[in-house]
């Protein structure tokens, strides 16, 4: 049975699946490019130029189910050391883009929890109805939190296990759907600035993601407690791909007509196909499941005027995966910083003949 489902649910059938989705919805409904103006007003003549800081970080937390363990020295909490990253960005109508640079790491940071080597890649595009996000991260070179509790005299100046060969790499597609009948809810106002929420207003959303996540050790349990994942004691691999549905709600609650605070969440059931691999003790779990495991919290609060702009957001994404062996849960986490002001400009002549088409509405 497995097998015969391994067939049919490949790759290639779940991207088919995900673009027909799109489609779908982009082709619902051609009169999503006006919002309700009583509540919520676009800025399609006007330029937003911003500076940000923004501080990435990734958790990898393992639970082992295979020993007894009633001190808790078997978890595992690894986590990254992570570089701010300030930068400069603008967005014009629904198009945006940030570029960012790292900022140097303090030296003792560096010597108890090692060096992490990051990079990230980010699209989104932002309608009234529609969110779609694609991005890729990479870490390498990850710290154990819980190593206070196994390794001996730990201190203030105590070094974490560093774990430096330990790699993650995920490749996501995200979608949001606001239902948003009244078109009374702006989500590029409380996270992208391009718009201003001037009431309260909220929306059930429909929630899909796509990815591929891999992680790669030489041995990714810390020595000092691998007698716990007797016969795992060798975990090398473990990959994930899988498509999740779920649902949510968001609201904005405004002050003034400037001020903001925003709070969305949302929870999904997730068709996931696990591989795993024990190197040394030749164990290996492949295979297909369906669990409540897909989840996303984000805030953002903030002041945004006519044409001046603030806001500090935190998104936390993550997944859930239980297997008999271990649980397993890993979880990107973003704060972002971001300040600006919109300049008015004259919209080019390309750019209206764009504005006009049916994609264009569509998003």
């Amino acid at each position: 049975m497995n097998s015969l489902f391994n067939n049919r649910f490949s790759k290639k059938y779940l991207f088919r699946f995900l673009f027909t989705s799109l489609l779908i919805i982009l082709n619902s409904n051609y009169s999503w490019a006006q919002f309700d103006s009583s509540y919520a007003i676009k800025y399609p003549d006007r330029l937003g130029l911003g500076i940000f800081q923004s501080r990435p970080s990734y958790q990898l937390n393992v639970n082992q189910k295979l020993n007894r363990d009633t001190t808790g020295f078997s978890k595992i909490n690894y986590t990254t050391l992570a570089k701010n990253i300030s930068g400069f960005g603008f967005f014009y109508d629904k198009i945006s883009l940030f570029v960012g640079f790292k900022s140097p790491l303090d030296k003792s940071d560096r010597i108890r929890k090692g060096r992490t080597n990051y990079s990230q890649i980010g699209l989104a595009i932002t309608g009234i109805r529609l969110r779609l996000e694609a991005s890729y991260k990479s870490y390498k070179g990850f710290y154990d939190l819980n190593s206070v509790n196994y390794i001996p005299n730990f201190s203030d100046t105590t070094s974490y296990f560093q774990n430096r060969d330990m790699a993650n790499h995920t490749l996501k597609v995200k979608a949001f759907y606001f239902l948003n009948k009244k078109k009374r809810f702006s989500y590029g106002a409380a996270y992208v600035n391009n718009v201003r929420q001037l009431h309260s207003a909220g929306s059930f959303i429909l929630a899909a993601n796509l990815y591929k996540f891999n992680l790669n050790s030489p041995a990714i349990v810390p020595l000092i407690i691998q007698n716990y994942f007797n016969p795992w004691q060798s975990w090398n691999t473990f990959n994930v791909t899988a498509i999740s549905l779920g649902i949510g709600y968001t609201h904005t609650f405004t002050i003034l007509k400037r001020g903001f605070f925003n709070l969305l969440f949302t929870l999904g059931a997730e068709q996931q196909h696990v591989s795993s691999k024990s190197a040394n003790t030749n164990q290996v779990y492949n295979v297909w499941k369906m669990q409540l495991s897909a989840y996303d919290l984000r805030s953002s609060i903030g002041f945004n005027s006519k044409g001046f702009f603030i806001s500090l957001q935190n998104i936390i994404d993550g997944n859930n995966y239980r297997l008999p062996q271990f649980d397993v849960s890993n979880v990107y986490i973003s704060t972002f910083l971001n300040l600006g002001y919109r300049f008015k400009v004259k919209t080019p002549t390309y750019y209206k003949k764009f504005q006009n088409t049916k994609l264009y509405k569509a998003i």
